[in-house]
Formats: C-alpha cells, structure tokens, sequence
C-alpha cells in the first residue's frame, strides 16, 4: 500500500551561512517538541552543498560547495583551508557543478569521493586520497571512479555514501531534466539513470561489481543496480544504529523520503509522490503495490524548490529526537 509516515516538521537554512541545528520529520509522533536552535559558525561560504566529518581532523569538518572547492573547516575557531579545488573539471551553471562528498579513513590515509556533473552534464564520481596534513589538491589527483551519460541538457541531483559494508552507494538523476517527452530512464534496467548503484571502487581507478547485489546474475539488467525508481536525489544517509539507508529525491510536484532496500523500485516516472501520473508504464505494472512508497511525500511550494539534506539520529542527547530524520 502506497502511504505516508507522518511529517512532523520540517526546516531550512540559507546556503550562505553554516549554522548549528537540529529537528524535522520524525517516523511517530513525538510526545514534547524540540526547541530549535540556531548558532552561526561562519558566514564565508559560497552555496555548500554537502557536511561531514574531517576524518583525518577530529572535531573538523568537511564542506564542499558546487563551485568544486571542498573546505576544512574548524568549527571551534572558525578557520578553514582548501583541501580539494575541481573547479576546472565542473560545470558552475546551477544545478549543475559539484553536488555530493563521502568519505573513510583506509589503511594509505582518508579517502574522499565526489559527485559531480561535468560541463555536458555528465555524472562522474571521482576519488582522492588525502595524507595526514596535504596540501591543497586539484583535479589532476583524482581518479575516475565510474562516469554516467546524461540525457538531456538539465539534469540535477545525486547523492553518494559510503555504506557500513563498505560498497560505495551512488543515487544517480534521471537524466532527463524536466521534460514532457520521456524515456522512462528511471524503470529502464538497462539504463544506470534514476538508479541507486552499488559499487567497490578500484584502487587506482574504476571499480568492481558486489556479488551480493540483487540484479548481478539476472538477464537484462545492469548489475550495478541495487534499486531504482528516482528523479532527482538530494541526498543519502544510514542510520548508525540500523544501518538502513535513507534516500531524499525531488521529483516534479513533491519531495520524498524514502527507506532504500534492496532490489526495490520507488516509482519514479510512474509516480510521484502517491500520484501516479504515468501515460503509460515503460513496459512496467502500473498497480500501485508494483512500487514501494516514499515515507514521506511533501508537496513543492515551487516548481525549482528543493529539500537539500536529511540525516539520521540515533544520539542520546536529544531523546525527544529518537528515531527521527
């Protein structure tokens, strides 16, 4: 059945500026509201797009921004240094440029994995590999991990995550932009668009194929899809404590929430949201149980506005917030 988790709350801030807070959509309804609260650590940032930890710098953190600049940012003194510049290898036209970083300490140092889309609009995922105190590294050090075609020449969004078994998962766009004409990118198997993948990057370049994952030995299927269905992802995230895998899209009408699982398919362009808005089925059922519901569906206040992350807490100093995104 295609429904909804409730939505407890939800909120934003502007990109500009990096600022503490917590709280926004719990899977039950909490018996007190969190009080928000907001405390500015700096206001130099050009559009970040992602925030994680500097695993090399405990207490720092990573912050990349889509002009291709990743930062290490000291959120105590608020200094930070240019650690990664790929400015030369992206497309600075929004929504384009560089979108998502991951990141984890290996046995040669830290490891940092980024998505990005270049000029022709192309999804490319790259690896660098950080020492201890590096200087300032630049687009000549990365590595090619895996390099997806567009379709169209307004594509958006991507998310990458390193998982708890260690397989880098990658959330790939339609391709496609907004258009009426489509080609059903996201429920074509054949195709890697509107896709989550799982793959082991190589230990130059390139990458291997899980054994595990759940398309690997069926005809007719890329065997780098763990699950499929999506528009446009905005971010993904596990849970520490379950491991389960979250995933944000902004498809054309709603933003979803949706709990990823294996070998799943999450209605993208079939549905959106809980409409299904398909013409036709690419081939696919269009009873609405052929597709696994997003958690939550929250409806645009604007055709470009855009959910820009969720994280998982499993923490025990806001208790009022367990078991909430």
């Amino acid at each position: 059945m295609r429904s909804a988790w409730r939505l407890y709350s939800f909120t934003a801030a502007l990109c500009a500026t990096l600022l503490c807070l917590h709280v926004s959509i719990a899977f039950s309804t909490p018996t007190t509201s969190p009080n928000v609260t907001f405390t500015q650590l700096t206001n130099d940032l050009e559009a970040p797009v992602a925030i994680i930890p500097d695993l090399n710098h405990p207490g720092q953190l990573l912050i990349a921004q889509n002009s291709g600049l990743i930062l290490s940012f000291d959120p105590v003194s608020g200094d930070s240094k240019e650690l990664i510049d790929i400015e030369n290898l992206i497309s600075n036209s929004s929504p384009r440029g560089l979108l998502d970083i991951a990141t984890r300490q290996t046995k040669t140092g830290q490891e940092i994995v980024v998505a990005y889309l270049d000029p022709n609009g192309d999804l490319v995922t790259g690896r660098f590999m950080l020492s201890p105190s590096p200087t300032t590294l630049e687009d000549e050090a990365m590595s090619v991990v895996v390099k997806i075609a567009r379709l169209s020449p307004n594509p958006s969004g991507a998310a990458i995550e390193f998982g708890p078994d260690g397989a880098l998962y990658i959330a790939t766009n339609d391709g496609e932009g907004s258009t009426a004409s489509r080609a059903h990118t996201a429920q074509l198997s054949q195709s890697l668009l509107g896709k989550v993948i799982r793959i082991i990057p190589g230990a130059k370049a390139g990458y291997s194929v899980p054994s595990d994952n759940p398309f690997r030995s069926q005809q007719g299927y890329q065997p780098e899809i763990w699950a499929l269905g999506f528009k446009s992802p905005e971010a993904l995230s596990f849970g520490s404590a379950s491991g389960q895998l979250f995933l944000l899209d902004s498809n054309e009408r709603f933003h979803e929430l949706h709990l990823v699982e294996r070998g799943k398919n999450y209605g993208w362009d079939i549905f959106d949201g809980n409409d299904n808005v398909a013409k036709d089925c690419a081939g696919k059922d269009c009873a609405p149980t052929s597709f696994e519901a997003p958690k939550v569906a929250i409806q645009k206040v604007a055709p470009d506005s855009r959910l820009i992350g969720a994280i998982s807490y499993r923490g025990a100093r806001y208790p009022e917030l367990a078991n909430t995104i």
